[in-house]
Formats: C-alpha cells, structure tokens, sequence
C-alpha cells in the first residue's frame, strides 16, 4: 500500500505553523499518530487502497463545474474567486478548495465524497465593493449555474437637480423589521458606475432590506425604500434642497436667527417633528425632505418670530425655493384721545365662526411702536377676524377692531370713552331683479336687490364673471331708505348665449360681509313684454267710487316701465302715464282708481304701455263702465263713517250709532279732549298686561287700537311710534319700547317739542341710531342725519352736510344708564358749534335741548309735520294751501298738535267728497276695522300674523322712515290675498277652520232690528262701506243669500250664510278704502 502526504496543509489552519516545523514535542505527536494509523490500516478485515497523492485522488473523483453569472443579464462572470466549503456536523463550514472563473465564469472542484454523503457550499464576492455571497448546499456532482446579483441598484445623489451617480460611495445594508425597525447587516460600496449588486437572502420568505447612505447636501442618513423581492432599483439619496426665505410678509424685510421646524402630517392625523433650522442673517436656511412632492406631506412653523406666537405654512407641494412671509397683519394701536402709540398691551386674535362665535386663536404685546405682528392663517381662504384690545386702560375693558379679513396693516384707535360693540352679524341681500337663473339681455341690464345691516351698511359690490372667465366689478348704488341697491351691468362683450354669473357682496361698516350668486344666460331680447288684465275683466261693471286694478306683466327678461293711463268721456284723461312701480322679481301688478277721477255711469278707458330693458314696448288697453250710486245706500250720509274710518281704528255699530246721534263735530271735540271721556274699561282690561316678549308688546299695542275708548289719541299714538320709528332687535329690551310707546300715548296731542324730547331721549332711539355711540373723538352721524330728515325738517328742509356734523357734536355724550337717558359729559363736545346759522355756546345736556327747541320751532319742520298729518287724516296728495295754512297754525301754537288737528278735522279738505274713500286702508286699518266693526274677540296669534304676513312687525322695523302712510306702498296682489285670508280666518269662513273669532252676528242684527236680506246688506254697507255699495255687488250678495232658498234669520243656517255674506263685502274692493 502506498501512502503518501497531501501538500495542501489542511489540518494547519488551526494551529501556529511555527509549531509544527520547529516544536520538538509536537513532532513527536504526530510521528506517534502515524503509526497509530498504519497499524489501524493493516489490522482492517478487508483489502483497501487508499491513495494520498492528490493526483491519483482527483483522477478518480467526479467534478463539480460552477458557472458563475449574473442574474439580472445572465453574463458570465470571469475571474471571480469562489471558495468551497464542506458542511460539518456542528453547523459549520470548513474551507476545502478555492477557485477561480474563467472567461466563461466556470470553475471546476472535485469535492472528497460528493456523491457519498458529504455536501458542500461555496462562498464568492462577485463585485467589487460588494458583499460576500453564498450559494445554496451542493449534494452530489455535476454541472450548476450559480446566478447572483439578484438585487441591482444604481445609487444617485438626488439632492442636485438632475441626480447624478454615486461613484464609490459607502452603503448601509440594513433588515426591516416588522415593526419598521432597522438591524445593521454589512456595509458596501458602489461601483465606479454607482451600482450594487446584492444577493439578500429569503425575500421570499418575507425579509425585507432597506439601505442607507449620507446625503452628499446636509450629511444626514438617508434610508430607501424596502426591498423584498429581485430586480432592478434606484436609490436616490436625499432629495432636493427646500431653500426657505424668512420674509416679513408686509417689507419683504429678512428675519434672521429664527428657529424653523419641519413637522410632517402622518396618515393617521398625527404630526412628526422632522428637522429643525436656523434662519442665517440673510433669513435663509434650507431642508432636505423626503418624499416632499411625492405625496408626503410637510409644513413649516416659524418659532414665535415677532413675539406674537408660533406661524405655520401651509402644506407644502414641492422642493425648491420658498418664501416664508410671517406677519400678514401688523396691527398698530393708537392711543385715539393723544394720538400715540400704546406699547405693552395684551392683543388677542380671534377667529369667527360661520355662526358668528368668536374663537381665542392668539395673542402678542405691543412693541414701543404700539405694534404686534400677526399672521392670520386661513385669511386666504375666506376665513375672518377682529382684534381685541385687552384692558388698555387698565379699565376692564375691551375694544375691538373692525373684521379682518384680508392681509395688510391694521390700526386700531382707541378711545377711553368710546363704548362700541363688537358687531358680527352679516349684511342681509338678495337679489330681486332680473329674476335668478332667469335671462338677460345683451346689451345690458340693470341689477336690483335689496341689503340691509342691524348697523349701517357701507358699501355694495356686483361682480359678473362670464363663461370666459372674464371678470367685472361694479359698485352698486344703495338707498338707506329703502334698502335698494342697483347696478347697471354692461355685458355687450359676452356672446349671446353664454351664462354669466352675477355675484354681490355687501359689507357693513364693521367689515362683515356676505355674498349671494345667481346664473343668467344672455340673450338678444326682441320679445316684447306680455301684459294680461286679472280684475275686473273687460266690459266689467265697476264702482264710480273707486276701484283696483289687478294684472300682471311679464317678459323674458324684465320690465322695467310701466304707465297707466285713464280716460273718462266727461272728465278727459284723468291719469296720463302714471308710472306704476313692480316689485323687482315680481310680475303682478296693482292700479288704484279713485272717485275723482271717474263719472258715474259712463264708460271710461283703462291702458298700460310696458317696455323692457331692450326697449321692446307693449300696449294693452281694457273698458269699463262705472255704475251709478246705488239708490238704496244713497239715503245714508257718509261723514260720519269718513270720520270714523279717519280718527279711529274702524267703526264699531254702537259708535257709528253714537255719531250720527250726536253729530261728527262734537265727536271729534271729545276725541280731541280725551281726558272728557271715560276708559276705565280698557284701563281695567289692561290692569294685569305686563309684555315680557316681543309678541305681547305687539298685542299690548293692538289692545289699546281695539278697545280704548280714546280712538283718536291711539291713532296719534300710532302716528307717532310709527313717525320715530325705532327696532327692538337693535336692543333687545321690551321696556325701551313699551316705555317710549306709554309716552307718546301720553303726549299725543300735546306740544311736537315734548314729543320730539321723548323720542330723543328715549333709550329704544339712542341704541337705534347708534346715539350710545356718539362720542367726541369719533362723532356718529346717524341720529343727527335722521332727526332732521325724517322726524322734524324732512329731505329738503334747509340743512347741509355741515349742520349733520355739528348737530352730531351737540349730541355727543347722550347715552343710556340703568335703562334710562343718561348725559355723559366725558364724551361730550365741549366746543362751541354752529348750526343752522345758530351758535351753540358749549356746555352740556342743554347743547341738545336747545337744538331740540330750534328744530321743533323751525319753518321746515311744521310744514313737514303738517304734510305728513294731512296725508294721514286727508289725502295721500293733501292741497299745498292746506298745508301751507296747517303750518301756520302749528308755529303759532307752538306745535300744539291739538290745535293743528282741530284745524285739519273741520278744514273743508277734510269733509270734501272727493277725500272721501280715496286712501287705502294700511294693514292696521284693515285689521283693526275688521274686528271692532264684526265686535269680534279675536285669536291673538291670528292678528299678530296676518299683520306680519301683510308686512307690519310691530316694533320690528328695520328702516328708520318707518311703515308707509300712503296707500300706493299697501295695495298689490299679496296684500289683496292676506287680507281676504284674514276675513275668511276671522269669519270661520276657512275650510275646517278652527280659529273663527267669537262672535254673534244674528243677535247684533236683532239687537238693531235687522231681519231681512236687503236691510241687512244696507246696514253692513253702512258700517263697513260707509253705505257706499255698487249694484253689481249689492245684487251677488243678496242673490246668495236668498240661496239655495228664500233668507230667513230664524233658519239654523243663518249664522253661516250671515258670515258668508259678511265676508263678501270685507273681500270688496271698496272695502280697501277709507
């Protein structure tokens, strides 16, 4: 047997080989292990060759050929060292062979016992800078492809704009785990081309690997994204720098040495800080930010930059440069009585909610420029807020700046007398005309609506953006009186057919603001308006006395003209081209024919001429024949029922009874004497009403309407409420008015000068026109303005805008303490004024009391009380000879209003047959009347809202002129239907009805002995009609009471037909008169 040494010294590797060639003892050893071999070799049972020599060992061992390549291209890789390992039994691996590719990749071993039982792997670093890879377990020989590189990453430096390679560049190999932790695995580097190439092992079994690498632009880790299955990737390291700009969003001034903080908003809602800056003198800093633009989500917060709290950016949307401009909202506060800046005072933010709630949102000191620096977050997108000065002047007391609601410088003055209140209720607007979602004409067209403030508005704006996105601004104008606001909008550019969308925004003084939008599609208008006649219909038969016209008119676009004209063969043309004023928005329209303008028993002419905003025109025409005065009615005299219709609130069968006893005259000589006549019994209804709402202070009033015995001083006390109109939603407190009301019943035929000191000095008034803010340093002109327009001087009285201002300053300091007038002498004006050619030596309260005594006794004022008295009590176009001499009366009487209302109650004017019937009833009159003339005790509810629905709230008036006193404004088709809905209400007359008023009409017309149809037609003429009743009515109600049979009072039908015929002569037309 032949034995011989293998050269390759394997047993070595585990022990120093100095020790083997020199150590004497370890020679010995192994001689000693030798011969124990030999001699267990010769003692083996069976015959056995074992050859050492490695050349006769690998002549007879199968090869195991590896070709090395690359997974992703499949090339082979040369000149790749491949080590073999064999697997021992501890889990081990011994080094058996190495190798090298050749130049197609393959290396040859021959592995001892291969393919009898022993198995092995081997080891290779394919690529430079990469790790060490190890193949799978080989169990037998053969030929075998060994794939690696599994992983391909190119790495590039994305921080620069167009992300260069990686060159050489260190790579942290890490495992994901679960929980998103990171366990360091080895360490790589990129080729010369920036390229990995990775075997990570058991991704498909759910390993997952990130890696890591510096960025080459802030030096901080950056980290891939998982990889958990073979392929390509590209790891960009860092992402491009977000280079941030601290700007003073007002200078545009740089902020240096301010801490930025990058936050980033996770998928859960929850925040996480990220990194952290300072601005360099230049106010610049930048951030690297992973994913920023790739749909992770970061902002910016600005570290308390003015001392005014901490300023966040919005969401940003991509890297590159941005500029942080913090403090949108210098606001400066004024010391308003020295003008200097106040420093070292609290200001607080806050932010209104849509339901006009105030929210803390923050708070800064001024500086010793008086100034903070604010940054508004949301101001860009619609949201709104006031500034608040908080205790100033170390008087517990707060005072707020107007509604913000755009970037820019804010001053807030303030005052130590000024005591405004923060106002956040919006604008009300609508727009009325042309009809919303409707059309317009190309060539234009005018905007109608209506706005209104619980303060003063202050401006009204249209913008009209078309389909091309064309936008156009407009200022509206806008009547204070009347609440009206229009624009003329020029749309000649727009395409016909296109849509346009109008948009109006009307804005108080305090800065609140809303916005109502409507569509409109332009049209070329050559349609010319339609005009139909409702009541009466052509031929009709109707009273001489007067009737109403009822109609409607409609286009499709708008009307805006519409005339009537009236022509009567004895008279002539009667009304030519009388402008009848529509409603914007609506299309029914009313006419009101008076008797002075008919004849009896003739035919007479009725047109219309209507044109639209396009100048098409239109013109209908309709007859009528006007009856003669009824022969049965014709015996009654009609000055006792004028008399009651005009000094009372409607005629009740006892008092129609009473005058025409005792004679008009000496009935009005008790009504003008009101403390002659006994009203214990209203005293005695009234003893336990005390209002506590709003609703019971309206019946307080129609009580007194109803029941006093003191008609005329109510009506006065009416006129009066109504002529100092004042709104009890501008303060909430029933006394105010209830107090005020008491007042004027109780001066209502005294001196103007009495009454006008109550209304001035009356708390409902100094809240309604803003008195309790009329102070020194910031005069308010309201009531100024309003006192003497519309309570004593009127439009043309004489005055100018230099009266306004100084009346103002007299008033200054007039306000309301413990519920009462109360003269604050702090805020006053102490400086001498002049007014009306007057000069008002400065002092206090009786600055005021002597402007109260000028215009009391003024030329323009008694003409203007006059006027309003003869429209009231005579014609809606009283005689100017009338008033002229009414006028006289009152300077001579010192506004004595008893006096002047003796002269308009027996003036000729007044008892002329032409004034008779020629003023439409109001809403008051109408309800009023008809509840004393059917003596009903009607259902409180009822009354209050018929009242409303026919457009008087009492108390409620928004507009300071207050309710109209000529019928013009209280005819039009919704009025009719309300009023006809009433008399049916009060009769029972309504299907089901349930809220019918108590009431006996058989036992009042037997109490007057009233048996048969026609006496009784008569007797309701009488008292509703003042016996003015045409054929053509008398005969409809008197045929349906005669139906189905014969009218019989005893019959259990009575009642019902009785009230039926009752509401046929409340729904007359006539009945609309007084």
């Amino acid at each position: 047997m032949l034995i011989e040494f293998d050269t390759q010294p394997k047993q070595a590797a585990n022990y120093p080989r100095k020790r083997l060639l020199h150590g004497k003892k370890s020679y010995s050893f192994a001689l000693l292990v030798l011969k124990i071999i030999v001699f267990f070799l010769f003692i083996t049972p069976f015959s056995a060759t074992i050859a050492i020599s490695p050349e006769s060992q690998k002549t007879n061992i199968e090869p195991l050929t590896i070709t090395l390549k690359n997974a992703i291209s499949d090339a082979p890789l040369s000149g790749v060292e491949i080590v073999a390992k064999e697997n021992l039994s501890d889990g081990s691996g011994k080094w058996t062979d190495k190798k090298i590719t050749d130049k197609n990749g393959t290396a040859v071993f021959e592995l001892d016992g291969l393919d009898a039982g022993r198995t092995y792997f081997f080891n290779a670093k394919p690529y430079t800078g990469g790790s060490t890879v190890t193949s799978k377990t080989f169990h037998k020989p053969g030929t075998f492809d060994w794939k690696v590189g599994t992983v391909e990453i190119t790495v590039r430096d994305a921080s620069q704009s167009n992300s260069p390679i990686l060159a050489n560049t260190r790579v942290i190999i890490t495992e994901v785990a679960s929980d998103g932790s990171l366990t360091w695995l080895e360490g790589v580097t990129s080729d010369a081309k920036g390229v990995l190439r990775l075997d990570l092992p058991q991704m498909d079994k759910g390993r997952r690997y990130a890696l890591r690498a510096r960025s080459t632009l802030s030096g901080k880790w950056k980290q891939s994204q998982p990889i958990s299955a073979a392929g390509i990737y590209t790891f960009n390291v860092g992402t491009e720098a977000l280079n941030v700009n601290l700007l003073n969003s007002i200078s545009k001034a740089p902020l240096s040495g301010v801490k930025i903080v990058v936050m980033e908003l996770l998928a859960d809602g929850s925040e996480k800080w990220r990194d952290a800056s300072n601005t360099d003198n230049k106010g610049q800093t930048f951030f690297e930010l992973d994913g920023l633009g790739e749909g992770r989500k970061y902002y910016l917060k600005a570290i308390n930059p003015y001392g005014s709290g901490n300023i966040n950016t919005s969401i940003l949307s991509s890297t590159g440069n941005f500029k942080f401009l913090v403090g949108n909202v210098p606001v400066t506060l004024i010391d308003g009585d020295n003008g200097t800046p106040l420093s070292g005072k609290k200001l607080a933010v806050h932010r209104i909610t849509s339901d006009q709630e105030r929210v803390w949102t923050k708070g800064g000191i001024t500086d010793e420029e008086g100034r903070v620096y604010f940054d508004l977050e949301g101001l860009n997108n619609g949201d709104a807020f006031v500034i608040s000065a908080i205790n100033p002047f170390n008087g517990h007391r707060l005072y707020h700046s107007t509604v913000i609601r755009s970037e820019g410088p804010v001053t807030l003055k303030i005052t130590r007398t000024e005591n405004r209140s923060l106002d956040l209720q919006p604008p009300t607007v609508f727009i009325l005309s042309p009809t919303p979602s409707g059309y317009v004409n190309a060539s234009g067209f005018l905007l109608q609506g209506l706005a209104d403030d619980n303060d003063k508005l202050s401006h009204v704006n249209v913008v009209i953006t078309d389909s091309n996105a064309a936008i156009t601004t407009v200022p509206a104008s806008y009547d204070r009186v009347t609440k009206r606001w229009q624009a003329p909008i020029d749309i000649s550019e727009v395409t016909p057919g296109k849509t346009i969308t109008a948009s109006v925004t009307v804005v108080d003084r305090t800065n609140n603001e809303r916005t109502v939008s409507s569509e409109y599609t332009v049209t070329n208008d050559s349609s010319p308006p339609i005009i139909e006649f409702i009541s009466p219909k052509n031929g009709a038969s109707v009273a001489a006395d007067g009737f109403i016209i009822m109609g409607t008119v409609v286009d499709n676009v708008d009307v805006v003209k519409l005339y009537a004209s009236l022509t009567d063969p004895l008279l002539g043309i009667t009304v030519n081209r009388q402008r009848i004023n529509l409603e914007p928005g609506n299309t029914s329209w009313t006419f009101t024919v008076y008797n002075d303008q008919l004849s009896p028993g003739k035919k007479i002419s009725f047109s219309l001429e209507a044109a639209d905003s396009a100048g098409n025109n239109t013109l209908a025409s309709i007859t009528f024949k006007t009856a003669p005065k009824n022969s049965q009615t014709s015996s009654h005299t009609y000055a006792p029922s004028h008399v009651l219709n005009r000094i009372t609130f409607g005629a009740t069968p006892e008092l129609l009874k009473k005058v025409k006893r005792i004679g008009t005259q000496k009935y009005i000589s008790q009504q003008l004497n009101p403390h002659t006549i006994d009203d214990s019994a209203l005293q005695v209804r009234m003893q336990k009403f005390k209002p506590k709402n709003a609703d019971e202070l309206q019946w307080y009033f129609i009580q007194h309407m109803l029941y006093s015995e003191h008609q005329l001083n109510e009506v006065m006390t009416w006129f009066w409420d109504n002529h100092f109109n004042t709104n009890l939603g501008r303060h909430g407190k029933i006394q105010y008015e209830l107090e005020e009301n008491n007042r004027f019943r109780q001066q209502a035929l005294g001196r103007f000068r009495d009454l006008l000191e109550i209304s001035a000095k009356s708390p409902a008034m100094l809240y309604y026109l803003d008195s309790i803010n009329n102070i020194k340093s910031e005069p308010n002109e309201n009531y100024a303005r309003e006192l003497m327009e519309l309570h004593t001087l009127g439009v043309d009285g004489g005055y100018d805008y230099r009266d306004i201002e100084s009346l103002a300053r007299i008033l200054t300091g007039w306000r309301v303490k413990n519920g009462q007038f109360y003269f604050d002498a702090r805020r006053h004006d102490q400086e001498d004024k002049n007014f009306l050619g007057n000069t008002i030596t400065a002092g206090g309260v009786e600055e005021g009391e002597a402007v109260l005594d000028i215009l009391a006794s003024h030329p323009s004022t008694a003409l203007f009380i006059c006027t309003k008295l003869a429209q009231y009590f005579i014609s809606d176009t009283p005689k100017k000879s009338l008033t002229k001499n009414c006028a006289t009366i009152f300077l001579s009487s010192a506004g004595d209003i008893k006096q002047v209302l003796q002269y308009i109650l027996t003036s000729a004017e007044f008892s002329s047959p032409a004034n008779v019937h020629s003023k439409i009833k109001t809403p008051i009159e109408f309800i009023t009347g008809v509840i004393r003339g059917l003596g009903a005790t009607p259902n409180e509810q009822i009354v209050r809202r018929s009242l409303n629905r026919m457009g008087i709230r009492l108390f409620r008036n928004p507009v300071p002129t207050g309710w109209p006193e000529t019928g013009d404004k209280w005819i039009n088709p919704n009025q009719i239907l309300q009023r006809m809905n009433f008399v049916n209400q009060i009769l029972g007359n309504n299907r089901g009805a349930k809220d019918a008023s108590v009431m006996g009409i058989k036992t009042l017309l037997l109490d007057n002995d009233h048996r048969e149809a026609g006496e009784i037609i008569d007797f309701f003429a009488d008292l509703h009609l003042g016996g003015e009743i045409s054929d053509t009515g008398y005969n409809i109600i008197f045929m349906n009471m005669n139906s189905p049979d014969s009218f019989d009072i005893d019959e259990q039908t009575t009642e019902t037909r009785l009230r039926q015929a009752l509401g046929s002569i409340l729904s007359l037309p006539a009945y609309q008169f007084q």
